[in-house]
């Protein structure tokens, strides 16, 4: 593993979700001993405007570069849940379901 240093404004978790979604090889691998578990392939550190990443020894680094480069720190991250009814909403619009029953079934 090596260490990498940055000092911009951040987002930490939104970071660590952009590295994820840009470059795969930073994501996650099952261990192979049966478990499910995942052992993590980047730690995601900061203290102010400075961002500590230990990556792999092989790591891309002009790649992390351009996601750091790249990073919006005034951004939010994703609401998930509120994609998701959002995206069912339009799929059950979509099927000709009304607003009352569409707000019948996703506040249920």
């Amino acid at each position: 593993m090596k260490d990498l240093i940055f000092t911009i404004p951040n987002n930490l978790n939104l970071l660590h979700d952009e590295l994820m979604k840009e470059i795969p090889a930073l994501r996650p691998v099952q261990i192979s001993d049966g478990s499910g578990d995942y052992e993590p392939r980047v730690g995601v550190k900061g203290r102010g405007d400075k961002i500590y990443l230990s990556v792999p020894d092989d790591a891309d680094i002009p790649a992390i570069e351009g996601v750091i480069k790249r990073h919006d720190a005034s951004r939010t991250q994703i609401d998930r849940e509120a994609a998701a009814r959002a995206s069912g909403r339009k799929k059950l619009s979509a099927l000709g379901l009304t607003d009352p029953e569409i707000n019948a079934i996703i506040n249920d």
